[in-house]
C-alpha cells in the first residue's frame, strides 16, 4: 500500500498491481501452464485478498490479472480442464474483484501469448472472454484481436454495456496518467529533487551486501598484472533484449591493470589449467527473473559441475556474488566468501569490483535470512 501511495502521490504515475489473484503458491509457471492459487478462501482472503484490499484503498488505477485459478472461489470449466485462470473467469474478476472487493479501476490481462491462456482458450478467443468476463485491456494483443472483440458484440455475445464499462475505465486510466493533457506544460510542473543517475548510483553502491567472508580475502589486495579469472554462471536460453552480460565488470578489473579471462558455465577441463594461476577467482552467478521467462531461478547441473570432487572448493581465493536474487546460498551453503550484488546493471557491476577491492566499503545488509547453516553470516 505505501508502495501504491508513494507511485501516485505526484499525480504523474498509476500503479498496477499484479498478477491476481497471486502467485506463490503454486510452483508452476503461468508462462508454461495455469498455475493454482489452492489457499481455502478463508485464507486468501486474509492473506492475497488483504493484500489487495490495502491497495486498493490507495487507490491503486489497475490490477493485471494473471493466468492463475483460484478454485476456492471459482468452478471448473469442465472435467479436464477444471477451474479457468483469472484471465477468463466472471466469478474472479467481476464477482470478487469488482465485487467483494471493490476494486473500481483498469483490469489488465497478463500476455495473451502465454501459454497459460492458450491451453484454454483458443487463439481466436482469448481476447473475447477476457472483456467477457470483465477485463478491460488486453496485453499482447494480436490485430485480428479486434475483429474477434467486434464480432462478438455485433452477435450479441458481449453486450455493449461491457464495452461502455472497459472503455471508461481505460479513459479514467489515462486521464490519472494525464494523458490527455499538452505533453510540454505537464512536464514543465516536474521538478527533479534528485540528480536520477547520482541517486542511482548511491543506490547501487550501498546496496552490496558482503554475506560472508569466512576466508578473510575480500577486500582483495591486487597489483596491476595479477591474473584474474571470471567464471560466470548463467541460465542458458535468457532474454537478451532484457538481460545485462557481465562485460562491464571485466572491463572494470581490465582498467585496472589486471590479466583476465573469462569463462562461462565452464566445465572443469576448461578451468583446470588457469585457476590454479589465478590471484583471484569471481564467481559470479546471473540467473534472475530478468534473465528468463521461464522455468527456475534454482542452480542446475551446469553451475555446480566445478563443485565435482570439490574442484572449486580447493582454492581459497574464490568469492562468490550473486547478480540476482539473495537465495543463492541455498544452493551455495559450503561457499565461504559470498556477495549480494542483487542486479546486473552496469552501474551495480562497478559498485561490485569497486566493493570487492576495497574502494568503498560495504555497507548493504541481506534483506533475507537463510535458517541452520547458511544463516551464518559475516
Amino acid at each position: 500500500a505505501a508502495a501504491v501511495r508513494g507511485m501516485q502521490s505526484a499525480g504523474l504515475m498509476v500503479a498496477g498491481c499484479k498478477h491476481f489473484p497471486g502467485e506463490g503458491v503454486d510452483g508452476r509457471n503461468s508462462h508454461m501452464t495455469v498455475s493454482y492459487n489452492d489457499l481455502p478462501f478463508d485464507e486468501w482472503m486474509d492473506t492475497f485478498g488483504y493484500v489487495y484490499k490495502e491497495m486498493f484503498k490507495e487507490g491503486t488505477a489497475s490490477v493485471m490479472v494473471g493466468h492463475i485459478a483460484l478454485p476456492s472461489y471459482d468452478e471448473p470449466m469442465n472435467d479436464w480442464i477444471g477451474c479457468p485462470p483469472c484471465t477468463f473467469s466472471r466469478k474472479l474478476m467481476t464477482e470478487l474483484l469488482k465485487g467483494e472487493l471493490g476494486f473500481d479501476g483498469c483490469i489488465v490481462s497478463d500476455a495473451m501469448t502465454m501459454a497459460g491462456a492458450g491451453v484454454v482458450v483458443p487463439r481466436d478467443r482469448v481476447a473475447v472472454e477476457f472483456i467477457k468476463a470483465g477485463g478491460d485491456i488486453v496485453l499482447f494483443p494480436k490485430i485480428d484481436y479486434f475483429d474477434h472483440i467486434k464480432n462478438a458484440v455485433l452477435s450479441g455475445e458481449i453486450p455493449m454495456e461491457r464495452i461502455d464499462d472497459a472503455v471508461l475505465r481505460v479513459i479514467k486510466l489515462k486521464e490519472r496518467a494525464r494523458l490527455f493533457e499538452d505533453e510540454e506544460e505537464v512536464l514543465k510542473g516536474i521538478e527533479h529533487k534528485y540528480d536520477l543517475a547520482e541517486l542511482a548510483k548511491q543506490i547501487e553502491e550501498k546496496s552490496i551486501t558482503l554475506v560472508r567472508n569466512f576466508g578473510k580475502i575480500v577486500p582483495f589486495d591486487l597489483k596491476p598484472g595479477a591474473k584474474v579469472a571470471v567464471i560466470n554462471l548463467q541460465k542458458e536460453g535468457e532474454v537478451p533484449s532484457i538481460s545485462n552480460s557481465l562485460e562491464t565488470m571485466e572491463n572494470e578489473l581490465k582498467v585496472r591493470g589486471f590479466e583476465v579471462k573469462s569463462f562461462t558455465n565452464p566445465g572443469r577441463p576448461d578451468v583446470a589449467d588457469y585457476l590454479p594461476e589465478a590471484d583471484a577467482i569471481f564467481v559470479n552467478v546471473k540467473i534472475s527473473s530478468r534473465d528468463c521467462v521461464g522455468g527456475t531461478l534454482r542452480l542446475h547441473y551446469i553451475h555446480t559441475a566445478l563443485m565435482w570432487s570439490g574442484f572449486l572448493t580447493q582454492f581459497d581465493n574464490v568469492v562468490f556474488a550473486s547478480f540476482g536474487d539473495p537465495y543463492k546460498l541455498y544452493d551455495y551453503p559450503y561457499v565461504k566468501n559470498y556477495i549480494n550484488v542483487y542486479s546486473p546493471t552496469p552501474g551495480s557491476q562497478r559498485a561490485y569490483v569497486r566493493a570487492v577491492l576495497g574502494e568503498i566499503p560495504f555497507e548493504g545488509k541481506s534483506p533475507v535470512g537463510l535458517k541452520g547453516l547458511i544463516e551464518r553470516q559475516v
